[in-house]
């Protein structure tokens, strides 16, 4: 556990620090998939995998947020999201288009995300 939160915190400061995100480090979801690819490309892969991982943690974090602030009949099943995956899929979506920021990818893929139905038994 303590290593996946060191493996975590090292591939968020990476990943802020790499990208001069707009306001004052507001995190991963500020950037745009150009610059995201431009640091992605290069790297070897290790570097690669803490970008994609560190954006994928804040991606889960924003949908979370999200689930917490939407009334229960608007809430997501986010159970199918993992952290690397997310940050591989968020890429895969960078190569179509480039000007998108992350947070609307990840907006887009929270909406797609199946509805939970509250109160089932």
């Amino acid at each position: 556990m303590a290593r996946l939160l060191l493996t975590t915190i090292a591939a968020l400061s990476f990943a802020a620090s790499s990208v001069q995100a707009a306001a004052d480090q507001a995190g991963s979801g500020v950037n745009n998939c150009e610059d995201t690819i431009s640091l992605y490309e290069p790297s070897a892969q290790n570097g690669r995998d803490f970008l994609l991982l560190g954006i994928g943690e804040w991606a889960f974090g924003y949908m979370t947020g999200l689930n917490v602030r939407a009334e229960d009949h608007e809430r997501r099943d986010l159970g199918g999201f993992h952290a690397l995956g997310i940050g591989r899929d968020i890429l895969k979506y960078c190569t179509t288009d480039p000007e998108a920021t992350i947070m609307e990818i990840v907006t887009a893929m929270y909406f797609n995300a199946p509805r939970i139905a509250p109160n089932v038994s």
